[in-house]
């Protein structure tokens, strides 16, 4: 193999840069048996200015951080999650009403449905306590944590504001009635209940609200506390609505119209607007498919929210994303313990309800967990100039209020024994992603289904490589010869519980990629990784959002482009939405040129419902760009669908 250098390009200095980014994407017109990955350690990838890993934002436990080494049992355990896993932290339920409680809060007597400051103060500053010299150490000036509020963490005599629908199903969803007091409140609590190094970075006033009561109050509350947080205590940022879905893309983009209208009833001020992110799997075939976002479709809704927030406010909104992962769901009837027991009773030696096979039956689900945190985290990776915290649904244990809880990175020994901790499969996510860290260098795949991300530090590679689909892969890998190869592998078993593996290797030309599995592959080099050139890759938006394609018609989508003649070669990223009995096609000119956009192998995964939807992404040559872009775009076969967001990510050399 070559070693990388600029040296070894014929011509030009800046065509051969120029061919060297944009001729391996030139390969995406089809997808091969064979998998062909492009690396270039020397040569730095910002995205939107941003090239740094920021290991805060993606690698938290779903844990508030507060006192941590005071609340595990054992020294030792503090130092492999924080020392050896380098695990952050990400998320709060409750902020408020655990500083003041509801019994403990007084009503003002001068003010009647608002809290009585100084008593809300009293009770705030009576639980602060120093943190440890080590916390400090090993997290710096915050803990980087988002925390929203859960139902009724207001007092009840700031009123209940409800609708009739929010108390179906048995549960009782509300918002505070007196937004100012319940705003007042929270300010009051965020401010003294914390010291600077424990206050959540990130506040977001309630938990997935309920979908009825979406509207003016809710948007009037978040612009409020917005407002006084902005004035009091501007290192908080507040954001919502904490939706409890993001597939914006379902029944035709109807989900994505409502949280555009608290977008609009926000007019866009917010710091930052928030989703949760799940994969909803069924078990169908001997495989798990449903409604698949991590990947590709995940890619289009990060792009729609700020395609639209550009076109409407003019500017990029930040995103928070304070839970992400998968849920099983079941089918016809069945829980997802009565699909574990049918693969157990399938593929496992025995089926029991003793602790050892309990435990490698919730590895299943644990697998799911793990799996779909990987394809979301490769997502956010490759949005760093918008998404900003995106915290997995791990927690460290749930002890205290359901020992069998699933999303878990420790249970009790036979869920009884608290002093026993036994890890779980959770943990994966972690161990598998433990020592990744440095500056985004250039990497690429040409094909959609296989996830590409690549870091150096020092004398150090990190690639990342995702199966998105069940099919193996060979890996063709260009890279410059390392001194020594170690990779960790990821995957599913046959028997459908993961595994997590060490190797070796000699080379890393060839690999083989499993179906479902995720390879880490760390290269050292004799000396530190030159960085030669930096390439910034900046998204540019289509002029509209949302825009429904009937049979036969085409719709053309103008994209504006400031001084395009700088450009190395864009990326055309498009978000779309079909009925799933239709084809997965798409037809595309880009300034009168006919574009290849490959379908993804792992398609037929993420079918759900009424919505099939994904992301197709194209290269485009530096000599096609124009300062006035045109996108046509058609269904094939007569099809109708609905775009969601037409993006071009322009690549320019920084130096």
């Amino acid at each position: 193999m070559v070693k990388f250098s600029l040296g070894n390009l014929k011509g030009s200095p800046s065509f051969t840069r120029a061919a060297l980014l944009g001729s391996f994407f030139a390969t995406l017109g089809s997808v091969s048996a064979q998998t062909y990955i492009d690396v270039y350690p020397e040569v730095t990838r910002q995205i939107g200015g941003v090239s740094e890993l920021n290991r805060s934002a993606y690698f938290g436990l779903s844990h508030d951080g507060e006192y941590f080494d005071a609340r595990v049992p054992t020294e030792e355990m503090y130092d492999y999650l924080i020392g050896d896993l380098n695990i952050r932290f990400g998320r709060s339920l409750g902020p408020i009403r655990r500083v003041a409680p509801l019994s403990a809060s007084n009503e003002d007597p001068k003010r009647p449905g608002f809290a009585d400051p100084r008593y809300v103060k009293q009770r705030a500053e009576g639980r602060l306590r120093e943190n440890s010299r080590q916390m400090i150490r090993d997290f710096g000036d915050n803990l980087d944590v988002a925390g929203h509020g859960r139902d009724r963490e207001f007092p009840r005599f700031m009123g209940s504001f409800t609708s009739e629908h929010s108390s179906e199903g048995g549960k009782h969803h509300h918002l505070p009635q007196n937004i100012e007091a319940a705003s007042e409140y929270a300010l009051l609590a965020m401010k003294y209940g914390y010291d600077d190094f424990t206050r959540p970075r990130y506040y977001e006033p309630i938990n997935e609200p309920h979908w009825s009561l979406w509207g003016e109050h809710l948007a009037d509350w978040h612009l409020m506390v917005h407002e006084l947080f902005e004035e009091e205590l501007p290192d908080v940022l507040v954001g919502g609505p904490c939706s409890s879905v993001g597939y914006m893309y379902q029944n035709n983009y109807r989900t994505w119209n409502g949280f555009r209208e608290f977008i609009d009833l926000t007019e866009g001020k917010l710091d930052f607007y928030s989703f949760h992110v799940y994969d909803f799997l069924r078990f169908e075939n001997d495989d798990y498919i449903g409604n698949i976002q991590s990947g590709l479709p995940l890619e289009g809704v990060i792009d729609l929210v700020n395609n639209y927030t550009v076109n409407q406010y003019g500017k990029e909104t930040a995103i928070v994303l304070s839970e992400h992962g998968g849920y099983v769901t079941g089918k016809s009837g069945k829980s997802e313990q009565d699909i574990q027991n049918e693969i157990a009773d399938k593929y496992f030696d025995r089926n029991g309800d003793d602790f050892e096979t309990v435990l490698k039956k919730r590895s299943i689900t644990n697998g799911n967990m793990v799996r779909s945190a990987i394809g979301n985290t490769l997502v956010f990776m490759d949005n760093p100039h918008t998404v900003i915290k995106a915290v997995p649904f791990i927690l460290l244990e749930s002890f205290a209020w359901d020992p069998y809880y699933y999303a878990t990175a420790y249970v009790m020994q036979d869920f009884r024994d608290r002093s026993n901790w036994v890890p779980t499969e959770n943990l994966m996510f972690y161990q598998l992603f433990k020592d990744l860290k440095g500056r985004r260098v250039f990497a690429a795949s040409d094909n959609p289904a296989i996830q590409v991300r690549a870091f150096a530090e020092r004398d150090e590679l990190y690639l990342v490589l995702n199966n998105l689909g069940a099919t193996p892969d060979q890996l063709s890998i260009r890279l410059p010869e390392a001194s020594t190869y170690e990779l960790q592998r990821f995957g599913r078993n046959r028997d459908f519980t993961p595994y997590l593996v060490d190797e070796r290797i000699d080379n890393a030309q060839s690999i083989t990629l499993a179906g479902y599995e995720t390879v880490v592959l760390m290269a050292t080099y004799p000396g530190p990784i030159r960085e030669r050139m930096v390439i910034n890759e900046v998204p540019y938006y289509a002029d509209e959002t949302v825009v429904a394609i009937a049979e036969g018609e085409t719709e053309t989508f103008s994209i504006e482009l400031p001084d395009p003649y700088d450009a190395l070669y864009a990326t055309l990223r498009i978000g779309f939405r079909k009925d799933p009995s239709a084809s997965r096609e798409i037809d595309a000119t880009f300034n009168g040129k006919t574009i290849s956009l490959p379908i993804e192998t792992n398609v037929e995964r993420y079918d759900r419902g009424s919505d099939f939807a994904t992301t197709r992404m194209a290269h485009i040559d530096a000599d096609l760009l124009k300062e006035n872009n045109k996108v046509r775009i058609s269904f094939p076969d007569d099809e109708s669908g609905t775009i969601g967001s037409v993006v071009l990510r322009v690549v320019r050399k920084v130096y």
